[in-house]
Order: structure tokens, then sequence, then C-alpha cells
């Protein structure tokens, strides 16, 4: 009898968990911008990426109301002289593409939530190097005023943490950080701010 009763609510629940999930799956548009402050701490041995202003887009789709995930796309719209051994004469506007999975817990008040994510993706940036050649009257190599751009492949991955507020009925505001951790220092931080288009 017990188990017969077990299947009825089973059989019963599962459509209504069914209708809560597609209930909850939102999609939403984030456009901003911010600024990405490559070594915070100054650490002296990390390679030199530009500091600038960045800008993102992105689509950002709650699976549940607890969870879900955003594809996108940031710029930053900078350059930088590393002067690395003499070789590497700039660093310019790295581009990268990530996918985010985020956690999202509400607030006391409903139309407040934070949300925490990891990310991962390609990227590329420019970067100009002098051309090394060979002195044959002294047997060394130097660097003539020769330069060569390339866009060269990198890898970025990220952890976040932002704030939502509703402003209208299908728009939030969403501000916090981005940052790419590396052990226990930031290799780069990025706070931004946000415009949400709920749909």
């Amino acid at each position: 009898m017990l188990k017969r009763i077990a299947i009825v609510v089973l059989a019963l629940a599962t459509p209504v968990a069914a209708q809560e999930e597609q209930r909850a799956r939102v999609s939403e548009l984030e456009a901003g911008a911010g600024w990405y402050q490559w070594n915070p701490f100054g650490v002296s041995d990390f390679i030199v990426f530009p500091s600038a202003p960045s800008a993102t887009i992105s689509r950002m789709v709650w699976r549940t109301t607890r969870h879900g995930y955003a594809t996108g796309i940031s710029a930053v719209l900078g350059k930088v002289d590393p002067r690395e051994g003499n070789a590497v004469r700039e660093r310019a506007f790295p581009i990268y593409a990530h996918v985010s999975y985020r956690w999202r817990w509400f607030l006391k008040d409903p139309e407040n939530s934070i949300h925490f994510g990891v990310g991962i993706g390609p990227g590329v940036f420019r970067r100009t190097d002098r051309v090394r050649a060979w002195d044959t009257e002294r047997g060394t190599r130097h660097y003539p005023d020769e330069t060569k751009t390339r866009w060269r492949l990198a890898v970025h991955y990220h952890t976040e943490l932002f704030f939502t507020t509703r402003l209208q009925e299908n728009v939030d505001l969403r501000a916090g950080i981005r940052w790419l951790p590396l052990l226990y220092l930031p290799l780069a931080a990025e706070p931004m701010v946000m415009g949400v288009w709920r749909f």
C-alpha cells in the first residue's frame, strides 16, 4: 500500500517540479564597462599586460532560480610597453571569450541577489616584438629598430562576485568584481558595472 502511495505522489510531483524548473529559466543580456587592473599588488616577476578600461557583453541563462551559465566576450581597451629583455615592445588590446557557471542567492529583499561564478575561455592579444638580428662583425645578437606585430593566443580564467538589484520590471543593475586568481594573489582584478535586460 505504501509503495502505491509513493508511486502516485512521485507521479504527481514530477510534472510540478518540471514546471517549476521551466518557470525559473530566465535569459538575460548583460552589457557594461569597468577597469581591468593587471597585477594589482605589483608582484615584480609577473609578465606585464595593460591596465585600462574594459567593456563586456554576455548572455546569461538562469536554468533554475539558483544556478545558470553565461557566455560572453570582454575587451581591454589599452596597451603597455613592458620592455622585457629588450624584446617585447608592446602588448595591446586583450580580448577574451568566456563561459561562466554561476550560483545565485537572493537576499531578504527578493529584488536583490548576489552571485558567485567561475569561468574560462580563449583570448587573444596583440604583441609587438623587436626582431633579433645577428651581428656578424661582433658575433652577437642585437635588436635593430625593426619590429614584428602578431596576435597571440592565451587562456583566460576567472572567478567573479556580483550584486544585482532590480531597477525596472525587466531591467537590473549588476555591479561587482571579476578576478584571475593565482594561488592567494589576484593576477588581475576587474571591477565593473553592467546593465541587465531580462527576456
